[in-house]
């Protein structure tokens, strides 16, 4: 019974820990290679800078909220894949390698 409740306090905090481990590695690899890290930041600036206008746009143009959620939906999706994409090349390049 014992063992159970330890499980249960511990899996928690070592389902949180690798996010923590994750950021710590992405500002090690931050300090190392600026320049790099730099431009990753810079081109996350512009995609969000990219979909601003076409939020903006959904907003205005909805006549209902239901039409606004719609609209925001899509362009918030293509964003994420966008940043989904630019993550996936910045972690090929903080892999540590073997």
């Amino acid at each position: 019974m014992k063992k159970v409740l330890g499980l249960m306090l511990v899996l928690p905090f070592v389902a949180l820990s690798n996010p923590m481990m994750m950021h710590h590695r992405m500002e090690m690899w931050c300090q190392q290679n600026f320049d790099k890290c730099k431009a990753h930041k810079l081109e996350a600036i512009r995609i969000r800078e990219k979909y601003l206008p076409k939020e903006k746009e959904c907003v205005e143009k909805s006549k209902t909220f239901e039409e606004m959620r719609a609209c925001l939906k899509d362009v918030r999706a293509h964003m994420r894949e966008e940043f989904s994409q630019m993550r996936q090349r910045m972690m090929e390049e903080v892999k540590p390698s073997p």
